[in-house]
């Protein structure tokens, strides 16, 4: 098993300037720093940088448990390409033609909510897309969490 310490499992907490880093080794046990996160990432809007730099975007908080990071509503905006042969439709929405967005039907049922469309010389289309799910994902696959403290007072 991996040490825990090498995880770079932080958070953020911006407040008046400053901010504040949590490290797993800054506890007395990971047990201890899992009860303090859940308590602090409750109900926060999070971003989470993953070892891979993907980015997630938690609306709703997050909790440990287990070594894995559970969270509803995960805001979710990744570059991707397909094929021209996967897509049944594509309604464009705006009048930005430079920056084309829209919603892109897969001939598998699925649909997604896309900007920066860009048709590729080799017919295929680059976007990025944006979902939400839920998600559960192994502590060691997060390199970074973070959420912006508001005012002292102006949050129950």
């Amino acid at each position: 098993m991996k040490k825990i310490n090498y995880i770079l499992l932080a958070i953020s907490l911006i407040s008046f300037s400053c901010t504040t880093t949590y490290l797993i080794s800054d506890f007395s046990s990971k047990e201890n720093f899992y009860e303090e996160f859940n308590k602090t990432a409750k109900n926060k809007s999070l971003t989470l940088v993953l070892t891979d730099d993907n980015l997630l975007y938690p609306s709703n908080g997050a909790y440990i448990s287990n070594n894995t990071l559970y969270a509803k509503d995960i805001f979710i905006k990744r570059s991707k390409s397909i094929s021209k042969k996967e897509i049944k439709s594509i309604k464009y929405s705006g009048t930005d033609f430079s920056n084309l967005s829209g919603l892109v039907e897969l001939k598998n049922g699925n649909k997604l909510n896309c900007t920066d469309i860009k048709f590729l010389s080799d017919s295929s289309l680059s976007f990025n897309a944006d979902t939400t799910t839920d998600l559960s994902i192994n502590i060691e696959r997060i390199k970074e969490i973070s959420y912006r403290n508001r005012w002292f007072g102006a949050e129950l």
